[in-house]
């Protein structure tokens, strides 16, 4: 009987989704050059850079500083002093994914700031971008001891707080860092920078792009129609809500049991192996871990058959962190005991956000195992070539 009521349940809630389907096919909203690059929740390659590129006084916009003096306009709406914000906005720098040094083992210096603007006067405002991605460990700490004096900007979905292990609970929200969101205060600034650039159509059309991808992660409006008659099928039908429980925890379970096989898969498929032995009997390695993000390849030393952990009174691997930023096989100094670097495997960052095709067709082990074939193993054999390619030059 219960299979009856999660069969009526999913066939009432499918005709539901495809009349929402149709209705935004019509809209044309789907026509969006962010989603067609597969880039929309992107937190580096859109979100930083398109942010960036429009707070850069030289930004290809045209519109010199005006963005970037408007975004100050609207700190001080959020209610942050101007004393912290005497920045010279004609005569600023910005950076992207700035690297502050390797994290040391007290996990209190080092990292990569995700947007850095100063000017020559040494006036600072860092800005750490966390869309879906989970904090780090001293993170927010490490960036306010490397420069005390920067205004911290802590910019999530929401506005949420960081997460204590984040500040070490060192740290005081509206002293020392300052919380804005993407729903709010980034919403207002771009919807002000677009009625500045009405005259320039171009710009004005690509900010109008940026600001319904900001709209379908912060507010999915044309999904609110469909969802509000889900609702109305659920509240009309009390029927419905032990067959909906079974298939949301079914769902979820399944989800779950897909991402354990994929792991262990590629644990049994790719061993940890060595890329390259040293004539004093150290080894360089590799392995496939997975953080609350994804899946990595990691790379560590290894000597009398134990990791090497404590890389910064280890000259060799200072050397190979030097050697292999030289010849760009590090393109991001991601590191922290005990791996010289690591880098997350693609498409693998967000195993769960794979589109729901690809993980259904993953439950059929011969396509898991071409899958991995055809996307990790290309990855580790190109690392594996340039390693050994920048280690005998030398």
């Amino acid at each position: 009987m219960l299979i009856e009521k999660i069969q009526k349940s999913l066939n009432e809630v499918n005709a539901i989704i495809k009349r929402n389907e149709e209705e935004i096919d019509k809209s044309g909203v789907r026509f969006n050059i962010f989603d067609i690059l597969g880039v929309s929740s992107n937190e580096v390659r859109l979100h930083s850079n398109f942010i960036s590129e429009l707070l850069n006084p030289k930004g290809r916009h045209g519109f010199k500083d005006e963005f970037l003096t408007l975004f100050i306009d609207y700190l001080m709406k959020e209610g942050i002093k101007p004393d912290a914000l005497k920045i010279d906005t004609k005569n600023v720098k910005i950076r992207l994914e700035k690297s502050i040094g390797y994290i040391n083992d007290s996990y209190n210096e080092g990292g990569l700031i995700d947007i850095e603007i100063f000017d020559t006067s040494g006036n600072s405002i860092i800005i750490e971008n966390k869309i879906y991605a989970r904090d780090q460990e001293n993170q927010l700490l490490r960036y306010a001891n490397y420069n005390k004096n920067a205004l911290l900007l802590y910019l999530t979905i929401t506005g949420k707080k960081p997460e204590a292990r984040s500040t070490k609970d060192e740290l005081t929200e509206g002293v020392d860092y300052f919380c804005i969101s993407y729903n709010n205060f980034i919403m207002n600034w771009l919807k002000h920078c677009s009625r500045k650039s009405e005259t320039n159509i171009k710009v004005n059309e690509i900010l109008s792009q940026y600001i319904q991808i900001i709209n379908n992660f912060t507010l999915p409006t044309n999904s609110n129609k469909m969802i509000e008659e889900v609702k109305n099928l659920i509240a009309n039908n009390p029927e419905f809500y032990e067959s909906i429980d079974v298939i949301t925890k079914s769902y979820n379970d399944f989800r779950s049991s897909i991402k354990e096989v994929f792991f262990n898969t590629i644990k049994e498929r790719v061993k940890v192996d060595s890329i390259y032995n040293f004539q004093d009997g150290k080894q360089l390695m590799y392995e496939i871990n997975e953080d609350s993000d994804g899946f990595y390849i990691s790379f560590f030393l290894v000597s009398n058959g134990e990791k090497i952990k404590n890389h910064d009174e280890d000259n060799l691997s200072q050397d190979l962190r030097i050697n292999f930023k030289g010849k760009g096989i590090i393109t991001k100094l991601k590191a922290g005991p005990p791996q010289i670097f690591w880098e997350y495997l693609k498409p693998f960052r967000r195993f769960l956000e794979q589109d729901k095709q690809t993980i259904f067709s993953l439950k059929d082990s011969a396509t898991l195992i071409a899958f991995i074939e055809e996307h990790i193993y290309p990855q580790i054999e190109s690392y594996r070539k340039r390693i050994n390619a920048a280690l005998k030059e030398n």
